[in-house]
């Protein structure tokens, strides 16, 4: 069927009963159709990371500091006087990124040297 026979096609048929949009035989859906018209309402998405960083923001009632300077002092906390490896750790990581590192893989005599770069996080994983 050529693309003038489809759009022609398209055209003559009327959406179903059910307002559903036309198809072609084997169900893919006709030039000018859309399944989905109107698309996702605006809002409809809600991010949990959005929402707390919102959350972070806001000062707790009767307090002079936000959410996040409570919890960033949680963890320097943890990490310095409680004297926890891992979280320091972690907050080199965020702070200076993990150090790259080289790894030579090779099969017989040919070596191929591959980039690995440790992740702890995806917004690490983004940047």
């Amino acid at each position: 069927m050529t693309d003038e026979q489809v759009q022609e096609q398209a055209s003559s048929q009327e959406k179903t009963s059910d307002n559903k949009p036309a198809r072609a035989a084997n169900g893919q859906l006709l030039p000018g159709n859309t399944a989905n018209p109107n698309g996702r309402p605006r809002g409809s998405g809600i991010s949990i990371t959005t929402e707390i960083k919102r959350k972070l923001e806001e000062v707790p009632e009767g307090q002079k500091k936000t959410y996040l300077a409570y919890l960033i002092d949680h963890i320097i906390k943890k990490a310095i006087q409680d004297g926890d490896d891992k979280m320091i750790d972690r907050i080199w990581a965020y702070v200076d990124g993990q150090p790259r590192q080289n790894i030579q893989m090779g099969v017989d005599d040919t070596v191929e040297e591959v980039e690995v770069k440790i992740v702890h996080s995806r917004d690490e994983a983004q940047a």
